[in-house]
């Protein structure tokens, strides 16, 4: 149902025992990765790493999650948690370019801060309709909101034909296979969604 694979907190390669040795290293000052990913990692695993049908796996606690193939796991699982990083997090591209539903969470809960945009949210992408958009305050209801999302046959359906109509949008034509690039036809991809933003600003100025 719901996969992850990272670490929970800065700095992601120290890795630390147990959850209480975990709490004490997210609650380290990193100066300007106080607020890495917003804690919602380490929020999301401390409530739900033990839910059935949840495959959480906490790279910064030993021992470490045994190996696998991620790409793998990414295709079997319905949700797929995409947190921001230090940035705005790739999680959601890795998501959508091998069908897995993003489910973004990426505000501090404080209200001080709007939502980390998406690629292209706004302008040329309705992110809206292909993720999970939840805030922070939703975490503890996690199990159950998505639970009653995959219930939900035709809502599933839709999400994964936006995720498809999306995906030519985010991926770069010129890094592709030649069968790959082929497959893309005259759709545009990121390049020419970057070139339609740059327009868009352009115009918008005149």
């Amino acid at each position: 149902l719901r996969f992850f694979h990272g670490a929970l907190c800065w700095k992601i390669y120290d890795k630390v025992d147990g959850m209480a040795a975990m709490a004490r290293k997210c609650r380290r000052m990193e100066g300007f990765l106080n607020n890495y990913a917003f804690g919602v990692r380490y929020e999301v695993y401390r409530l739900h790493k033990d839910e059935p049908g949840f495959n959480l796996r906490a790279t910064d606690l030993r021992p470490p999650p045994p190996n696998a193939n991620l790409d793998d796991l990414t295709r079997g699982a319905t949700f797929c948690l995409c947190p921001s990083g230090t940035g705005w997090g790739m999680r959601a591209f890795h998501a959508v370019a091998l069908g897995c539903i993003p489910v973004i969470i990426q505000d501090d809960g404080s209200g001080s801060y709007p939502s980390v945009l998406q690629a292209f949210e706004g302008p040329l992408l309705d992110w809206a309709s292909l993720a999970v958009r939840l805030t922070f305050a939703d975490i503890p209801r996690l199990p159950s909101l998505l639970r009653a999302l995959a219930a939900d046959h035709e809502a599933l359906a839709a999400k994964r034909r936006a995720l498809v109509a999306a995906l030519p949008r985010l991926l770069w034509r010129e890094a592709l296979a030649t069968e790959e690039r082929r497959a893309l036809d005259a759709m545009p991809d990121a390049f020419d969604s970057v070139m339609e933003v740059l327009a868009g600003r352009r115009n918008a100025t005149r």
